[in-house]
């Protein structure tokens, strides 16, 4: 095979890809990448990327195995630090038939903070109960999306509860957001809920 490496480095992001080409003809290439943005909110907005997407961190670290094969890119391991807290999983992005690129992945964890992601999203101010002007919320971005992402973390914290054994479904399809409370445990009891947008 052919070795092929790539490497970036400025103010707000760095990122270094190390791999192989099974041929010089094959498009198909592997290889270890690593990725750190102390900004994930320019780092994103330098692809166009804008949505609620952007809110998730303002740390990302990123490392693991990638595969493209001239259409989609998977990551059989991939290792997530968001703002300090460490996701391990599996992901893959392809083109689909409605020409949306779509994302699906599975990541387990032994903690995270949804409250923060809420805060820096500026959710908060749509969930509260005073009359107040909120103007709408713009789930464009990610509703355009094709997005199929499971979440299992052993202790989380949501509306300043303290949740354990949280599995957490999220899907966005056909102009539609789906938010699927699988299972949480809180207060000695049972959470399941789901919430269409």
């Amino acid at each position: 095979g052919q070795r092929a490496s790539a490497s970036i480095r400025s103010t707000i992001l760095t990122a270094r890809f190390v791999g192989e080409r099974m041929s010089a003809s094959s498009r198909a290439i592997t290889g270890s990448v690593e990725f750190d943005t102390p900004a994930l909110g320019q780092a994103l907005a330098l692809a166009g990327e804008t949505s609620l997407l952007a809110a998730v961190a303002d740390r990302l670290r990123a490392s693991g195995t990638i595969s493209w094969n001239g259409q989609e890119l998977t990551a059989p391991m991939l290792s997530l630090n968001l703002d300090g807290d460490r996701l391990d999983g599996a992901m893959s992005l392809r083109p689909g038939p409605d020409g949306r690129w779509s994302l699906s992945g599975t990541f387990a964890g032994a903690q995270l903070d949804l409250d923060r992601m809420i805060r820096r999203a500026d959710l908060g101010r749509y969930l509260a109960q005073e009359d107040m002007a909120r103007g709408l919320l713009d789930l464009s971005g990610i509703s355009e999306r094709n997005i199929d992402l499971r979440l299992s973390v052993e202790s989380a914290r949501l509306a300043q509860m303290k949740l354990t054994g949280l599995a957490l479904q999220i899907m966005a399809m056909n102009d539609r957001i789906d938010l699927n409370l699988v299972q949480a445990g809180a207060y000695k009891g049972s959470i399941k809920a789901r919430i269409a947008l």
